[in-house]
């Protein structure tokens, strides 16, 4: 079994006494990430467990801690069979009964089951960087701000950026720029698929980076097949997507499954992402993070559109990291504090603009209007 061990997580190792709990971690982990007692330290990037973890309120109290942390909560389950455990105490194998229903309604990111002797010999325990993890990438970069299906302007603004084509059709810049994509590419404009096919060149190029947007993490949903409203602009999206074959409806949806919510550059000076993101989140990943990462801050009222009211989430970000973000259109590329909105309202009539990091400047197209 392949075990993948990220920063900012919390392991719980959880079985019955004297199943090679404590054997395991030693041979896994560094001594300073293992803790024996019920008290996570979350000052350290990784937490270990060491403990029985049988009870179900004990394990609620350290996920209700990782959970305002912000660490992913990892379980790895030694469920040895009974012949394996000769002097097992028979009240602690009696725990382990139904053990894998409940941790599977505890709300663990990640579960492992290990149950043999046998299988935990075999783990291969490896140590993997956060898919938003590129702090040793330093750029410079173009970062382009919402697109919405605005092909037309995108393709002007990335030839007037230097991004060009060599014979072979792959996609180069002469001075080793790289574009960063900070979501909504898709929806209300009048070409999201082709807009879409270009930007998964470009990553494919290794000339660029998207992060995922609420728009596309909800045509990601609606390739997937779950419940999806088709409306906000995924009808224009949509009725594109009837004209493609299958092979590219799923090479789409494999792309965007693997698009993290945000980015850390430039050994974590720059951070972009979608609609914002707080100090507190900078390089870490759970679900309530990702969440906020793809729609903001908002009062939970909805105004006369159907759409949520939006906070300025930036007024109170005071961090050195430089945040580029999208989500809320303005008329120009907003700055408040050390974050840059780049959302220029091309979709709207506007522009599509593209900040130059570290130069801090703004390159920008107007939208062409359509007869």
């Amino acid at each position: 079994m392949r075990i993948e061990v990220k920063d900012y997580s919390l392991i719980l190792l959880i079985g019955v006494s004297s199943c090679g709990k404590t054997e395991f971690a030693e041979k896994h982990f560094f001594n300073y990430e293992i803790n024996h007692t019920d008290d996570p330290d979350f000052t350290k990037t990784l937490q270990v467990m060491d403990g029985n973890w049988l009870e179900t309120d004990k394990r609620q109290a350290v996920l209700k801690q990782a959970k305002i942390n912000h660490f992913r909560k990892v379980a790895i389950v030694f469920h040895l069979q009974p012949e394996e455990l000769p002097h097992c105490d028979k009240t602690e194998l009696q725990a382990m009964t139904n053990i894998e229903r409940r941790i599977n309604e505890e709300g663990f990111d990640e579960k492992y089951y290990l149950n043999s002797l046998k299988e935990m010999e075999e783990v291969s325990l490896v140590r993997t960087k956060l898919p938003l993890d590129e702090r040793n990438e330093h750029g410079p970069f173009d970062i382009i701000g919402d697109i919405h299906g605005c092909y037309g302007e995108l393709t002007k603004l990335i030839r007037i950026r230097g991004y060009k084509q060599d014979e072979n059709g792959k996609y180069h810049h002469e001075e080793n720029r790289n574009l960063v994509f900070v979501g909504d590419v898709v929806d209300r404009g009048e070409a999201s698929i082709p807009t879409l096919k270009l930007i998964m060149k470009l990553c494919r190029d290794d000339i660029a980076y998207m992060v995922l947007g609420n728009h596309d993490d909800r045509l990601l949903r609606y390739l997937k097949g779950n419940a999806v409203e088709v409306k906000h602009g995924l009808e224009t999206t949509a009725a594109e997507l009837e004209k493609e074959d299958e092979e590219t409806k799923k090479d789409i949806l494999s792309f965007l499954e693997s698009l993290p919510a945000y980015y850390l550059f430039d050994d974590g000076k720059l951070a972009c992402v979608h609609a914002g993101i707080k100090e507190e989140y900078l390089g870490k990943y759970t679900r309530s993070i990702k969440q906020f990462c793809l729609y903001g801050m908002t009062t939970g009222e909805i105004n006369e559109m159907g759409m949520p009211v939006r906070l300025d989430w930036a007024d109170g970000y005071k961090g050195d990291t430089v945040i580029v973000y999208g989500h809320t259109p303005f008329l120009y590329v907003y700055k408040r504090n050390n974050a840059y909105c780049v959302d220029t309202g091309c979709v709207f009539y506007n522009r599509l603009s593209a900040l130059r990091y570290p130069e801090m400047t703004v390159v920008d197209v107007r939208k062409r209007k359509v007869k």
